[in-house]
């Protein structure tokens, strides 16, 4: 029996595949817990289109991150904060970088999207990633200067 996975299968498949599996495998497990349905023409065409439309979100995510990217890279973003003369009282956090850079791009970076390899805690410039997808990253430029 051919039947259409609805929801992830451990050992059997992903959504979305169609799958040869025995008639009592199919009809006694898989149906009644919502897992599959019998394979028609129907419902291969439903599930091709929903993936089809998955696909072009996806594509058009990435490029908008990308975009962002090249925006992010271009620019130097300006942090102020208490200091004594070269020293600040308190190191720079990731919401502080990405309210500057939601505030000079009008974006909506989140903090958790921020990574500081080392602690920032002097003025002059530094720099930050900002992982905007698993596989997309911008080096952004900082200034930190005293308020």
């Amino acid at each position: 029996m051919k039947i259409l996975l609805l929801k992830n299968v451990p050992g059997l498949g992903k959504a979305g595949e169609i799958k040869e599996v025995s008639d009592g495998y199919g009809r006694n497990f898989l149906m009644p817990r919502g897992l599959a349905a019998i394979a028609t023409t129907a419902a291969v065409a439903k599930i091709s289109k929903e993936q089809g439309e998955k696909a072009e979100k996806k594509a058009r995510e990435h490029e908008k991150h990308l975009k962002l990217k090249s925006q992010l890279e271009g620019k130097i973003f300006l942090i102020k904060g208490k200091a004594d003369k070269n020293t600040l009282f308190a190191q720079i956090r990731e919401s502080e970088i990405a309210s500057a850079i939601n505030q000079k791009l009008q974006t909506e970076i989140k903090p958790e999207q921020i990574i500081i390899k080392s602690p920032i805690k002097t003025l002059g410039s530094a720099q930050a990633e900002v992982r905007l997808q698993a596989d997309i990253g911008a080096v952004v430029n900082l200034s930190i200067e005293a308020l």
